[in-house]
C-alpha cells in the first residue's frame, strides 16, 4: 500500500482512493501508475512504460499520453504545475509526490498540542498549509509580523515542532540580534545553514560545495564560521538560491529566521 498526500494506491489490486473514497481509473491507467510509483523520483522512459503496461502487445507511444491524461484527471494534477506526475519532454515521466508506506497523520491532528498553548492557532494552521504547498515543489515564504511580546517566537517554535514531525523533513533555525555596530552579513541565514550542515553533513556539505562554496567556506568544514571572503555580494545571493533549489529536490526543508527586526544597528539615545 502506498500513500501520497490525500491518496492511497493499493499495488496489489490497482485500486486508487482519495480520503477513503474510490477514484475510478482503468486497469491500464492503474498499471501505469504502479509503474511510475515503483520508480518514484526517477524518470521512467517511454520504452520502460510500454514494456510494463503492454508487455505482450505492440502499441503506439501515444497510448501513454492517453493514460497520463486519465491519471491527471483522477489526481486533479495540473501538467504545468505538476504535484504528482511530471513530464520530462523527450524522456518520459516521473512520479514526484512524496510516498509513504503508512498513512500520514493529518495536519490538524499534528497541530493539536501546539495550538493549545498558542494565542495564534490560526496563524500556525496557515504556516502548516504553506509548508504543505512547499512540499509539493512550490517554494513558499511566510512573513510573521507583530509587536514585541506578541508571540512571534513562540509561533516559530510551535511551527518547527510541527514540521519536525513530518516525514523526510529538515528543520533549521536562525536568529538576528541587536548590534551596536554593523551586524555580520547574512548572520541569521548563516546560523540556519550551519544547523543544516550539522544535521546532515553527508548530504548538505556536497550540495554546498557544488552550489554554494562561499557559504560553505564561511561555515567551515566543522562549522567554525570563518569570514566569507570578499566577493560580489550578488554571488552570495545566487549561490544561496541555487543551493536551496538543489536542496528542495532532496525533500522539504523548513527554514525559520527569527527577529529580523534587528538587521541594522539601533540608534543611540
Amino acid at each position: 500500500m502506498k500513500y501520497f498526500l490525500s491518496y492511497r494506491f493499493d499495488e496489489r489490486d490497482g485500486s486508487l482512493t482519495r480520503d477513503s473514497k474510490a477514484v475510478a481509473i482503468t486497469r491500464k491507467a492503474s498499471d501505469l501508475l504502479r509503474c511510475l510509483i515503483e520508480r518514484a523520483g526517477t524518470v521512467v522512459s517511454h520504452e520502460s512504460i510500454l514494456a510494463a503496461v503492454w508487455p505482450d502487445a505492440h502499441v503506439q507511444p501515444d497510448n501513454i499520453k492517453v493514460l497520463i491524461r486519465e491519471l491527471r484527471r483522477a489526481l486533479d494534477d495540473d501538467p504545468h504545475e505538476a504535484r504528482y506526475i511530471r513530464t520530462e519532454n523527450g524522456r518520459g515521466y516521473a512520479f514526484i509526490a512524496p510516498l509513504h508506506d503508512a498513512p500520514a497523520i493529518r495536519g490538524e491532528d499534528r497541530l493539536g498540542s501546539q495550538q493549545v498553548r498558542l494565542n495564534r492557532p490560526h496563524h500556525l494552521s496557515a504556516l502548516a498549509d504553506a509548508f504543505a504547498d512547499a512540499a509539493h515543489a512550490r517554494c513558499m515564504v511566510a512573513v510573521i509580523e507583530g509587536e514585541r511580546g506578541s508571540g512571534k517566537t513562540t509561533l516559530c517554535q510551535a511551527f518547527m515542532e510541527f514540521a519536525a514531525t513530518l516525514p523526510s523533513t529538515r528543520v533549521c533555525y536562525g536568529q538576528s540580534f541587536p548590534h551596536a555596530s554593523a551586524p555580520p552579513a547574512y548572520s541569521a541565514i548563516g546560523d540556519a545553514l550551519l544547523q543544516l550542515l550539522r544535521q546532515s553533513p553527508a548530504t548538505i556539505e556536497p550540495l554546498m560545495a557544488r552550489y554554494a562554496p562561499l557559504w560553505l567556506h564561511s561555515l567551515g568544514p566543522r562549522g567554525l564560521g570563518a569570514p566569507i571572503p570578499e566577493a560580489d555580494p550578488l554571488r552570495r545571493v545566487f549561490e544561496l538560491g541555487a543551493f536551496l533549489e538543489a536542496l528542495g529536490e532532496d525533500g522539504p526543508t523548513a527554514i525559520v529566521l527569527d527577529d529580523l527586526q534587528w538587521p541594522t544597528p539601533r540608534p543611540s539615545c
